[in-house]
């Protein structure tokens, strides 16, 4: 019998079913043989206990009322983020709010200007 434990994050899980024993049960049952015994998994767990910053960073979408709209988004910036050793908090953006409100407040006519000067405000940091 495997235990399906809470984690604090998803990528915990595998190592917690492997402590179960599980791989090694499928192994048995799926008649298979370890090549090699890595140990990757192991120091990307390592790297995510050691994190202690975090940084916000706001992401404008057209759905970002839709929690897993933008899962793979979500999960890109958790790696970028694991490998900066920080935590990524992400402030979502609906994008017709977004577009009402730089329209007001940020008189510029390069798209990606204005973009980078709202979000970046969205973020808490000023940038003139």
């Amino acid at each position: 019998m495997i235990s399906a434990q809470d984690a604090r994050d998803i990528y915990y899980v595998p190592s917690l079913m492997e402590k179960e024993g599980l791989s090694d049960y499928l192994m048995e049952k799926l008649k298979l043989t370890s090549k090699e015994e890595t140990h990757e998994w192991e120091e990307l767990m390592k790297k995510m206990a050691a994190i202690d910053k975090e940084i916000r960073i706001g992401v404008v979408g057209k759905y970002a009322h839709l929690g897993d709209s933008y899962i793979s988004i979500n999960e890109a910036l958790k790696h970028a983020g694991i490998e900066c050793q920080c935590r990524i908090k992400i402030d979502w953006i609906d994008a017709e709010e977004f577009e009402r409100n730089r329209i007001q407040s940020i008189p510029c006519k390069n798209t990606t200007a204005s973009l980078f000067l709202a979000v970046s405000e969205c973020a808490g940091q000023k940038v003139r």
